[in-house]
């Protein structure tokens, strides 16, 4: 076997590396597109799903503050919804037609019960959309929707501080464990 020169072995790793290159960046713009549409999938199928929760929300909560948070929050999930369906449209998909709403699990609760499970539902999806967005804005290879998801989170932080502070205008007749996903009572020592 004839000895391969340091210079000989070097050439042909930047021949195999620059024939590569091409086929790596596809692959790498392949993978970011596929990312982009599974933020807009997801994205899309949450903000329905926030959508008809807060609807219900609205026929089924007592509390004043609770109702006016849920009507807000509907309103800006229509229109969150609307805009992630142009996006998804201008991206060349279609999103997620077919959400899956969690809303069966609370058409059951009446009174206090829907309260603290719808509160303690917002706190929880309103911690997810915020680390969703911020994850799309912080990664997406594509500047567009880069761009939205950057401007949702003002937004979005407000709409988590606002389901945690509402718990504060709860009338809530009895301590429960937020470790089962209900609200504690703050006003309880």
């Amino acid at each position: 076997m004839r000895p391969v020169s340091m210079g000989a072995a070097l050439g042909a790793a930047l021949v195999m590396v620059s024939c590569a290159g091409p086929a790596l960046r596809q692959d790498a713009r392949r993978k970011a597109a596929l990312e982009d549409d599974m933020f807009l999938s997801a994205a899309i199928a949450h903000s329905q799903s926030e959508l008809e929760l807060a609807q219900l929300a609205q026929q089924k909560a007592h509390t004043p503050g609770l109702v006016a948070y849920a009507r807000r929050i509907a309103a800006e999930r229509a229109s969150l919804s609307d805009s992630l369906t142009v996006a998804a449209k201008a991206n060349g998909t279609e999103g997620d037609a077919n959400h899956t709403p969690n809303i069966d699990s609370f058409k059951s609760l009446e009174d206090e019960a829907f309260e603290r499970a719808y509160v303690a539902a917002q706190i929880e999806d309103q911690q997810n959309n915020l680390d969703f967005f911020d994850f799309e804005a912080r990664n997406s290879a594509n500047s567009t929707l880069k761009t939205f998801a950057a401007s949702a989170l003002p937004q979005l932080h407000q709409d988590l501080a606002d389901a945690q502070n509402i718990v504060k205008d709860l009338p809530f007749e009895k301590e429960t464990d937020a470790s089962q996903g209900v609200v504690v009572n703050p006003r309880r020592p």
